[in-house]
């Protein structure tokens, strides 16, 4: 359960959106409402700015104060209430399609970060102040500064057909790294939300052709995107993690691999259960659709993930932990995840734009409310 605090500050958030709309209604005489916060608590409440100068009447005033008095209702509800809860319809929370001001000149310092404002979508890489899930992005290397040695993070006007895209390459793996090398784009969610995050995530993406010649069968993979929950004190990394992997099958067939594993002490990974489809054709050479749906809970989570409308995973159940001990917070979900197993050639990239970022499942997405097995698709489960 989230503290007092967190949950008073995601109701924040709610009755904001309720000014909001109505201003646009224009009843309730809205425009002389203010949202006031009251420290330490963070409460919200409704406070009325006077008598509406066009009504003399004392009814707009009552009105003002039955406002507050609900919405002090909706913080003491918010305290029994989840967070996927308090967004009762899917909200837009980033979105970028890496246009105008978005800049990498960062990418290569200690802050290793995308800056600037999308000036055709309005959204800022840097000013997530008011974001209720994303604290900030970060991308990650592994790799000893100076970083440009082994990866090259850049934003191209034109690549393939699509304007203003986000390349992200890898040159050469770091020796003096014990991991590999890789060059990926973290989302870190704010503190008040990592325990029972809910996360809807769409963008473009590119995969070059040369990914056919990579030695799959020498243990290679490409992992492009993942998600991991804090470490522990006796456990090194993650506690639990799952990921979607690109394998080949008899190094002729791409197929999709959804893999969930976890671990109880040290580096020592266990399997949490994997998943293959062999079905949805994996898009090389062309520029294609992702969509994710993550919900994290004990019982009724969900992992969906889409290629171009076609359903690929569509998991319900645990995402966390089994050790109920063991359970933390998400550390940070990378969308963006350029990363390949043992067995390949150096340089590799790969492309991405139009990233969408929403609290829950919205209208349009290809995936719906509720958990379904694929229609045509056969899983294999791996052991």
């Amino acid at each position: 359960m989230l503290d007092l605090v967190a949950r008073s500050r995601l109701l924040y958030f709610a009755v904001h959106r309720i000014v909001k709309m109505l201003k646009r209604k224009s009843f309730f005489y809205a425009n002389h409402y203010n949202i006031v916060v009251l420290n330490p608590l963070n409460v919200c409440v409704f406070q009325t700015k006077g008598y509406p100068s066009h009504n003399s009447s004392k009814t707009s005033y009552r009105r003002s104060q039955r406002s507050g008095f609900v919405s002090l209702m909706l913080f003491a509800a918010s305290l029994f209430t989840p967070y996927s809860a308090v967004f009762a319809e899917a909200e837009l929370v980033f979105k970028s399609n890496f246009a105008g001001n978005v800049s990498t000149e960062e990418a290569y310092t200690s802050i290793k970060s995308l800056t600037g404002t999308d000036t055709e979508t309005g959204y800022s890489w840097s000013d997530l102040s008011s974001n209720p899930i994303i604290d900030y992005w970060k991308l990650q290397y592994v790799a000893n500064a100076p970083y440009d040695e082994w990866v090259n993070t850049e934003i191209l006007p034109n690549f393939k057909g699509q304007n203003d895209v986000l390349h992200l390459e890898v040159k050469g793996n770091d020796p003096y790294k014990s991991a590999i090398t890789r060059n990926e784009l973290q989302i870190f969610p704010r503190s008040e939300v990592e325990d029972d995050l809910q996360v809807y995530i769409k963008y473009l993406m590119y995969l070059p052709p040369y990914v056919d010649g990579i030695d799959f069968n020498g243990g290679s993979y490409i992992n492009m995107l993942e998600l991991k929950d804090r470490p522990t004190a006796e456990i090194d990394g993650f506690s639990w993690r799952f990921n979607v992997n690109i394998r080949m099958k008899d190094q002729v067939t791409p197929y999709w691999h959804l893999k969930k594993e976890y671990k109880t002490v040290g580096r020592t990974t266990f399997d949490d259960g994997s998943l293959a489809n062999h079905n949805v054709p994996v898009p090389i050479g062309e520029w294609f659709t992702v969509e994710l749906f993550f919900k994290k809970d004990v019982k009724d989570g969900r992992i969906w993930f889409a290629i171009n409308g076609s359903t690929v995973f569509d998991y319900s159940g645990r995402t966390l932990h089994p050790d109920p001990d063991k359970v933390k917070g998400v550390q940070f979900l990378a969308p963006f995840k350029n990363y390949r197993g043992s067995g390949h050639s150096y340089p590799y990239s790969q492309y991405y734009s139009n990233i969408e970022v929403w609290t829950d499942i919205p209208p349009k997405a290809s995936v719906s409310s509720m958990p379904s097995t694929p229609t045509g698709i056969t899983l294999d489960v791996i052991k």
